[in-house]
């Protein structure tokens, strides 16, 4: 009995490893790396050359190491693919899809500009061409290169521009503001004669 027993084992343990032995490998899979644009939708990639009624898990992590459900912000993400058929063994790919910022181009136009000085603080914000949804940051220096939260004093400043936007290259340009005195024409200045009686007060 106990050597029926073996001989059933080892029949048992044959036939496995037949069947293990027997799993053909894909060929022909091919999972390549790519490059896409953002555009607030999801990208992906696909494996290619896979028999029809295979099936194919993706799986994505980006470059912090933390799996996300889809690609859909800037970056480099890791694509893994597992392929999976009956009689075939299972095979494991993996490939990098990388989504790329946009870039504002020549849209957004900022310039040097010149203002008469007036005692109060002059606007500073004269970006044009931004994008809707896009932020703007005006940061403001003085003739030192010290920060100041305005520009009200006769003499030069830089301002210095940074445009954002979620899938966008940061935009900045630095520009000069040069507050000018106010121009007072002596001609146009009357001075007239006047004459009162003291009364005490």
């Amino acid at each position: 009995m106990k050597k029926i027993l073996i001989v059933l084992l080892s029949l048992a343990m044959a036939v496995c490893c037949f069947t293990a032995c027997s799993d053909k490998e894909f060929q022909n899979l091919k999972f390549e790396n790519a490059e896409a644009v953002y555009n607030g939708q999801p990208k992906t990639l696909t494996v290619a050359g896979a028999p029809e009624k295979a099936e194919i898990a993706y799986s994505y992590t980006d470059a912090s190491g933390s799996e996300v459900q889809q690609a859909v912000n800037p970056g480099t993400y890791t694509v893994t693919a597992t392929v999976k058929l009956k009689g075939y063994k299972t095979a494991v790919l993996t490939a990098s899809l990388k989504i790329n910022t946009l870039s504002f181009g020549d849209g957004v136009v900022y310039e040097n500009f010149t203002q008469s000085f007036t005692g109060g603080a002059i606007n500073v914000e004269r970006a044009t061409g931004l994008p809707e949804g896009a932020s703007a940051r005006y940061q403001i220096f003085n003739s030192e290169g010290q920060e100041v939260s305005e520009a009200v004093s006769v003499g030069r400043y830089t301002v210095k521009l940074t445009v954002s936007k979620t899938g966008y290259t940061d935009f900045e340009k630095t520009v000069e503001l040069n507050i000018i005195p106010s121009d007072f024409a002596p001609d146009s200045i009357t001075m007239t004669d006047k004459s009162a009686v003291y009364d005490g007060t």
